[in-house]
């Protein structure tokens, strides 16, 4: 079982504007070793500031 969680950062755009990201982590195995997964995805347009 992978259990993960998940928070909220503030993330700089490329056009210089703020924006949020998600961001996931997830422990798992791969190749026989323990590995953290980590996600970004952009969340801006569902964010209230």
């Amino acid at each position: 079982m992978v259990e993960k969680k998940v928070t909220c950062i503030d993330v700089l755009k490329p056009n210089g504007e703020l924006g949020t990201a998600e961001i996931t982590f997830a422990d798992a195995e791969w190749a026989d070793q323990s590995v953290t997964i980590v996600c970004l995805w952009d969340v801006s347009d569902r964010s209230i500031n």
